[in-house]
């Protein structure tokens, strides 16, 4: 008897996704947080969705669970504000099974009080399989008043169910009447089940805003000036109803502590650092009230703006804010711990940045960003637009290690020079508490090294008081080294309270080309305690060759020797640095060691490309 077995390959007709990615920048898709990380010398792509991870080649596809992720293209980077790669990536995301896309069309967003409304829904299967089970609501506040044939009187809006075969479609039509003065924002939203999985989808978002019978504005002259200087403040109103007037019930203006009006309009009070004003507007008017102030001492404040309207029987409130400084800089330092206390190895997000809270372009800023937790830099004639910021850190990284709780800080300075010539100062400090991180393991390499080759003998020992499970150990090297012999990573399953053994052992060979006389190996723990929280800790080593072994000569008088952790190797243990680890989180071991392993653990000609 013959049998047949058919391979049918999944044809992904839904693309959910399509755009660029950036280097270790999060980005969501079908509600799964992603992460990307590229590696030009490879031509791969690491991409985290979830807890999964897999390694997608440029201009090749790579499937987890029912998505397939497909990189069209990649592209190097630095980013060069911080120095930290700022490569590019264009991504595609394609699902299969049946998908639904809303096309929502609305008549008027910006409609008078009762006007009516049309909203047009057209819902259609854009996916490869038969859509079953479809919902679709739209709802609305109770100040809405919907008309339509698929109206729902408890959400107070539409509902319909169904099925819908492949590219069928089905239209919705129904109206609104707004009967108060809201802004409100509004999405369709659509829900299937497939795989006994239910998938939602959302429209795009609409706001809608009932217009008021009168338009308001203000603006502001300069938010930050030099001491005496004016600024200028204008308050703008216009009736837009032409049958009734526009009361001014009250208009009151707080000025930062220490300010003084230099100047304003008539019908304008002023007592202080308060202005106000009452009065109203016919219809159709419009009216404009303006005052300049200034303060002769170091001020930072807000001015705060409160109006009180009122047309017919219908009462309005609005209320204006901005940040006032006088002799302080427009540019603004600022920093970020998230958390702002860790256990030592744990994820840590830094944020450290300065920005342009002023209105006008700033130039010739000097920068300086110094601290215990990154390395010290600097930046020169860097030049900011209003509003524009500028990163002097910003990674997800890991908090060093501690025996003990240590506190850690950066500190952002600099200086630049306004118009009038004057040089303005800015700084700014922030600390993190960095929680004593367990112990679980002590790494001890041995070295024997014969010439052009090094063999690597590593043995670990478990410190903590109970056992450790899910143990896994990894080596890396420069690049251009090649492991040619044994292996240089473990998966252990649990290791026991006390117990020592030899992870493993294995030759590396230094390049022909190489000069240097030492060399750095890293050896990298990663395992859980027994609240199954997952410890990443790295120790470096530093291993002697001596210059012949680079140069090519010598070799054979070269005298092979056993070398022991003590006398060939600085470090010290600590975290894992790199930056795709730095967006992991508890709980995936087993999946991203086998990433890993799979980055270094392949035949020489293959590894040296992720080293």
């Amino acid at each position: 008897m013959l049998m047949f077995v058919l391979l049918l390959e999944i044809v992904y007709a839904s693309e959910v996704f399509n755009g660029e990615v950036k280097d270790n920048v999060p980005f969501t898709v079908n509600d799964i947080t992603h992460v990307a990380r590229y590696y030009p010398s490879a031509k791969k792509v690491s991409m985290l969705a979830g807890t999964d991870r897999v390694l997608v080649s440029v201009e090749d596809c790579e499937d987890i669970g029912d998505l397939k992720y497909c990189i069209d293209s990649a592209a190097e980077g630095i980013n060069e504000e911080t120095g930290d790669p700022a490569s590019t990536m264009q991504l595609r995301v394609l699902q299969s099974g049946p998908d639904i896309d809303i096309d929502r069309s609305i008549s008027d967003d910006e409609p008078n009080l009762n006007e009516e409304v049309v909203v047009t829904v057209t819902l259609t299967n854009v996916g490869n399989e038969r859509a079953t089970n479809v919902n679709y609501e739209d709802k609305f506040p109770s100040s809405v008043k919907v008309s339509s044939t698929y109206y729902n009187v408890i959400t107070n809006g539409v509902s319909w169910a169904g099925s819908l075969n492949v590219g069928a479609s089905q239209v919705l039509t129904y109206k609104l009447r707004f009967q108060e003065f809201i802004t409100y924002e509004s999405a369709g939203e659509a829900s299937f089940i497939f795989n006994n999985k239910v998938n939602k989808v959302k429209s795009s978002t609409t706001t809608f805003e009932v217009q008021k019978p009168y338009k308001i504005s203000d603006s502001i002259s300069a938010k930050s000036i030099d001491l005496g200087e004016e600024i200028t403040y204008s308050l703008k109103m216009n009736n837009t109803d032409a049958t009734q007037d526009l009361t001014i019930n009250k208009v009151d203006i707080t000025l930062p502590e220490g300010s003084v009006v230099s100047y304003r309009d008539m019908g304008l009070d002023a007592v202080g650092n308060k202005v106000s004003y009452s009065g109203k507007i016919s219809g159709a008017g419009s009216k404009e009230l303006s005052f300049r102030f200034k303060s002769s001492k170091v001020t930072q404040g807000k001015l705060v703006a409160d109006v009180d309207l009122r047309v017919g029987t219908k009462s309005f409130s609005e209320k204006f804010e901005h940040d006032v400084g006088f002799g302080v800089s427009e540019i603004v330092p600022e920093i970020t711990f998230s958390p702002e206390t860790v256990k030592g190895g744990g994820e840590l997000e830094i944020e450290a940045k300065i920005t342009n809270n002023g209105e006008d372009t700033v130039s010739d800023i000097s920068l300086d960003m110094t601290g215990d937790i990154v390395e010290p830099r600097g930046w020169r004639k860097l030049e900011l637009e209003p509003g524009k910021k500028h990163y002097a850190f910003n990674k997800i990284t890991n908090a060093p290690a501690s025996d003990e709780e240590k506190t850690y800080f950066i500190k952002l300075s600099g200086s630049y020079a306004r118009a009038s010539g004057k040089t303005m100062k800015f700084e700014a400090t922030k600390e993190v508490t960095v929680l004593p991180q367990e112990k679980l393991v002590e790494m001890s390499p041995v070295f024997k090294v014969d010439g052009k080759e090094v063999n690597v003998t590593l043995s670990i020992k478990n410190v903590a008081p109970y056992k450790i499970s899910y143990v896994s150990l990894i080596d890396t090297f420069p690049k251009g080294f090649q492991a040619i012999a044994g292996s240089r990573d473990i998966d252990i399953e649990e290791l026991g309270i006390g117990e020592e053994r030899t992870a493993y052992s294995y030759v590396v060979k230094v390049p022909d080309d190489y000069k240097k006389d030492t060399f750095e190996i890293t050896h990298i723990f990663n395992g859980l305690n027994k609240d199954e929280e997952k410890i990443m800790t790295e120790k470096k080593s530093t291993v002697v060759i001596g210059a012949a072994a680079g140069s090519g000569a010598g070799e054979d008088e070269e005298a092979a020797a056993d070398v022991g952790e003590a006398d060939n190797t600085t470090g010290e243990e600590g975290p894992v640095a790199a930056e795709e680890d730095g967006v992991e989180k508890p709980g995936i071991f087993s999946r991203m060691w086998r990433w890993i392993k799979g980055l270094f653990s392949k035949d020489p000609a293959e590894e040296d490309k992720f080293e």
